[in-house]
């Protein structure tokens, strides 16, 4: 069910107008709806939504029919920073288009709502040794709001232990952990495996890195709860972790074929994994779709310029990004609100590199 945007641009609104009254910006009324709704780029209506709030909470009077009189002895709002700040390793030109798509949109609505989107591209706070960087940003840059995007787990306990106003567009390490929005990834892995596993598919391998993220831990979670819980029956997950460079899953694959058939079905956390194994399987005359299954997790820009067509998970963007704004303008309108972690489904692309055991090609021909 698609949830309406308007109270939040009511909320935004009520904020601008306590903003303004705040820091002295009108005498002693507030300019006529018509030009305050030309001014805030809002509609009559959903401008005297905001003006009846506030006049219920006694920072204004009705003197006329379009003139409010502002009451100097309500108690004056503290403003804060109309910037809000994308914290992210790389620039905007190297995110997949999923987070351009929504990157955009989000800095457009806040345009209209009269705040700046700012992206800060900043990778050496994303270290190990990140942390003293991420303070000395902080510290150099105020803002009403803070977005991680592709956080390490020491910066997402660094912004819950300083108590500032942040969302992880992602998922959190720990459940306690900061309000963040992110596909449900362990629902995605379980059912990742399940439609590998109905297929009949026995060797089904789980493609991660070392280090992963907090996304990539859930999607490990759900890929194993898909499977049978007795050790000694049935098929068992294959979790194969590599650094994340292409010879280093070249390395790890070469040592689990020494040691054990490959599987003949793969779940990779991106698209780079997944080229990556394309590319290893084919120099060693494995084609996807004849020889072995595979699904992507993640929606990519070039997934589409494969042959076969890749399965994979799309995410709604628009409905992402207008989750993100409704929680944004909530925390800058109470920063301390409780952490709520929500969790989109995405919609499973099906596609022609998944093939049951029985009509790929047997191993060696």
């Amino acid at each position: 069910m698609k949830i309406p945007s308007r109270p939040s641009l009511v909320v935004e609104v009520i904020a601008a107008l306590r903003e303004g009254i705040a820091n002295g910006g009108w005498d002693e009324h507030l300019p006529g709806e018509r030009q305050l709704s030309r001014d805030l780029q809002v509609s009559r209506p959903t401008l005297r939504q905001a003006l009846r709030v506030l006049e219920g909470e006694g920072a204004l009077r009705t003197q006329s029919r379009s003139r409010r009189k502002i009451l100097r002895s309500a108690t004056p709002i503290r403003p804060s920073p109309s910037r809000i700040v994308i914290l992210t390793p790389r620039p905007l030109e190297q995110m997949e288009s999923p987070q351009v798509a929504w990157v955009d949109s989000l800095r457009s609505a806040l345009a209209r709502l009269g705040k700046e989107l700012q992206i800060g591209v900043h990778p050496r706070a994303f270290g190990r040794k990140g942390i003293r960087d991420l303070e000395n940003l902080v510290r150099e840059t105020p803002a009403a709001a803070w977005i991680l995007l592709l956080s390490t787990e020491a910066m997402q306990v660094w912004f819950r232990e300083q108590g500032l106003p942040v969302i992880v567009a992602g998922s959190c390490f720990r459940d306690d952990g900061l309000p963040s929005l992110d596909l449900d990834f362990r629902a995605l892995g379980r059912h990742a495996a399940g439609i590998l596993l109905a297929r009949g598919h026995s060797q089904v391998g789980l493609l991660t890195r070392s280090e992963p993220r907090a996304g990539d831990n859930l999607t490990e979670v759900g890929f194993r709860e898909a499977f049978p819980h007795s050790t000694a029956l049935g098929p068992q997950p294959m979790v194969i972790r590599y650094d994340g460079s292409p010879a280093g899953l070249s390395r790890v694959l070469d040592r689990l074929a020494r040691r054990a058939a490959l599987p003949s079905a793969y779940l990779t956390v991106d698209f780079p994994t997944l080229l990556s194994l394309v590319t290893y399987l084919v120099s060693h005359d494995q084609i996807m779709g004849r020889d072995y299954s595979a699904i992507c997790r993640d929606e990519a820009v070039h997934l589409d310029a494969l042959i076969p067509s890749v399965a994979f998970y799309r995410r709604d963007q628009e409905k992402y990004g207008r989750t993100l704004l409704r929680m944004l303008l909530r925390l800058i309108r109470e920063p301390h609100f409780p952490p709520q972690g929500i969790k989109m489904m995405p919609t499973f692309q099906s596609g022609s590199s998944i093939m049951p055991p029985n009509k790929l090609r047997p191993s060696g021909k």
